[in-house]
């Protein structure tokens, strides 16, 4: 449902921002755009081939939806 989907949106970024990495407050379309890999595509803006950012996503992805995580 989307409710679901808004709350593991939440939940993403919260732990993002727990782990240094704020992401960009601009709102991400639900379903995402196709092309970007798993949980990429949530962090408008941020850089996923950063070290820290690629940390934080791989921590964190787990908190996205199902259809986000690419799996």
């Amino acid at each position: 449902s989307s409710d679901l989907i808004r709350r593991g949106i939440l939940a993403f970024r919260s732990c993002m921002s727990s782990h240094g990495e704020t992401i960009p407050s601009v709102r991400p379309t639900a379903p995402p755009a196709s092309g970007s890999p798993g949980a990429d595509r949530f962090v408008n803006g941020l850089n996923p081939n950063d070290p820290k950012v690629a940390a934080a996503l791989k921590a964190c992805q787990s908190k996205l939806p199902s259809f986000a995580s690419g799996g």
